[in-house]
């Protein structure tokens, strides 16, 4: 069909920019989270996607402040983005502006596009 909509693929421009969580496992942020079965008082957990496939990590968790950096591919008609940290890789569906990241343990980090 000629003009679809662009929804119907994900974009890199779609990805490129800052997240915040606004949950993990399901409990709110800011707040006490459930993470790997502890819990943890987070206060921010941001991801910054930028052009050319790098992207970071930065939270604040329990007074300190972590910052990793990142790869990631953008899989248009899946809609998905990989991530990788070198030391683990997780996996992120985008619907809008709104991404659920999957970690290798199961933990699930609901993410909302500034």
């Amino acid at each position: 069909m000629v003009g679809t909509a662009c929804s119907d693929v994900l974009a890199v421009e779609d990805v490129v920019g800052v997240w915040n969580a606004t949950s993990i496992n399901g409990d709110p942020v800011p707040g006490e989270v459930v993470f790997d079965g502890l819990i943890y008082d987070v206060q921010y957990w941001r991801w910054t996607f930028n052009n050319g496939g790098l992207c970071s990590s930065t939270s604040q968790i329990e007074m300190a402040e972590d910052t990793r950096g990142c790869e990631y591919v953008v899989y248009s008609q899946s809609k998905r983005v990989s991530i990788d940290f070198g030391f683990t890789a997780v996996e992120a569906v985008v619907d809008g502006d709104r991404m659920t990241v999957t970690d290798e343990g199961g933990n699930v980090f609901l993410l909302r596009k500034q």
